[in-house]
Parts: structure tokens; sequence; C-alpha cells
């Protein structure tokens, strides 16, 4: 595989500060390279300046991560530390507006590697102690399921693939119940003002429905903040978990079973379906 940088560089010491205007050539073949073939690339890039395997591959997936964010990489001035980047990249995964703070201020040449890691260090902490209990639902169908009345009058569910909207719907005649299964590596989560595309889908979600559902892998602090300060129940039809969830519902027969239980456990016949 060939390796093609403007210029063959000179060999790096391990903690030459200057490996970042060393990687950028190779970050474009980096991106281009297909996943199954990218150790055998990161060898040659290591052989070519001199840089362990692993400080070689740590380099250009944070070079990939900056670029990800939109960061301008060619007219960057800061020259951050790669420990330091890989502790906003952790940020970010955690809480994507936190980690668009601390990315203001590394781009700014501001704070240390001991400081960023620090703040990712408490991101961190905080989410650990708002996870859900062993005993919480784990399935996206136990989730729909714990939160239905024990009866009512069944009208429909709907399911939805598409980003920003709620995996789950059911509707009912005096209750509407909406689940959403917020994970941290979907394309939409990534980016920057995530946050806020979500809190506005989920804001609408409560205005409409008698409950709404979020398990959300990435923190959602503004989403909260913004639920407690509504008027009226509002606040008290929303609950946020930060918690994964197995989607079982992705198949059309796992969907097909969760409406047969729905109907179950609400009783359903087929004489009191009205307002179709």
């Amino acid at each position: 595989m060939a390796v093609k940088p403007p210029s063959r560089p000179g060999r790096i010491r391990k903690h030459d500060g200057g490996w970042f205007d060393r990687m950028l050539p190779y970050l474009a073949g980096f991106r281009a390279t297909q996943l199954g073939e990218r150790n055998a690339f990161v060898g040659k890039v290591a052989e070519e300046t001199g840089l362990a395997v692993n400080t070689t591959r740590r380099a250009l997936g944070m070079l990939s991560f900056l670029e990800e964010q939109g960061v301008d990489l060619k007219s960057m001035r800061a020259r951050p530390a790669i420990l330091a980047i890989e502790a906003v990249s952790k940020a970010h995964r955690l809480n994507v507006a936190s980690g668009a703070d601390l990315l203001k201020k590394l781009l700014a040449g501001e704070g240390t590697v001991l400081s960023f890691r620090a703040e990712a260090d408490r991101i961190a902490a905080k989410l650990k102690r708002i996870e859900v209990s062993a005993g919480e639902p784990a399935r996206l169908s136990e989730v729909v399921m714990a939160n239905l009345p024990k009866n009512g009058v069944f009208y429909n569910v709907q399911f939805f693939d598409r980003p920003l909207m709620p995996a789950v719907v059911v509707s009912m005649e005096n209750f509407r119940l909406a689940a959403f299964a917020i994970a941290a590596q979907s394309p939409t989560t990534k980016l920057a003002n995530a946050p806020l595309l979500i809190e506005g889908t989920v804001l609408r979600s409560v205005v409409t429905c008698s409950r709404t559902v979020v398990c959300s892998e990435i923190a959602l602090d503004e989403l909260s903040k913004t639920a407690r300060q509504m008027r009226h129940e509002f606040p008290t039809r929303l609950e946020i978990r930060f918690a994964s969830v197995e989607n079982d519902l992705a198949t059309a027969d796992q969907r097909e079973a969760l409406t047969l239980l729905i109907r179950e456990h609400l009783r359903y016949r087929d004489d009191e379906i009205t307002g179709r």
C-alpha cells in the first residue's frame, strides 16, 4: 500500500510536539482507506515517520475527530497534545454540548491535558451517577410495556426508523405514548447541534403525547432543564433515562409481536375500537 505525503519527514521522537504537522499530510489517505486496510496503512505511516504504531493510530484518529467537527486543520493555529484531543473527544461522546465547549477552548489554545481530562472524567462520573439500575427495562419493547396504562381502548402502534423521530408511538383513546432510543454512535447525535435537534423533537412529543420516555446514551442536560421550566403538567409527562436499550423492534415480526402483546395487555376487544 502506497503512502504518499507531500515530502518525506525526518524521524520524530516519541514526544515531539510536531506530530500534528507531520501527521496531517497522511490524514486524507487514512480516511479514504477501508477499515480492514487501516492497520496496514497506519503501519506504513509509522515506518515513514518513526512514530510508534499505536501513537500513529491515535494521532490520525484524533485528526479525524477534529475534521469531523468541521475544524479547518490547515488553518488551525493551536497545536494541542494528542492526550488533550482524546480527552475532548471523550467528553464529546458523553455530552455533545460540553464537548463542543471544550473543543472551543482547545482550538483557542486554552487549557491543559490535565484540565481537559479532569472535565471529561467529571462528565463521565456525572453520567455514571444517573445510570439506570439493573432492574430497569433493557429492551425497547420492555420500555413500551412498562409505560402503558393497565387498560384502555387501543388504536394503533406506529414504528419509525427515521432520525429524530420516536422509535415507537402507541395511540389509545385517552392516552398516547412515545418512546425514543437515542444512540451515541448515530450520525445524528454526532452533529454539533444534535442536543438542540433532539430537544425540539422531544418537546413536541411532550406537548402532543400523554407520556414521553427518552432512553439516551448521551447527556441531555438542556432538555431536562427546559422540561422542568414548562408550565402545567408537561414536566410530568417526560422521563429521561441515561441508558442503552436494545432495539428489539427492528423487524416486522418483532413489531407484530409487540402489537399483539399490547392488545392482550389492554384487554383488547374488536368492538372497543373507535376513532380509526
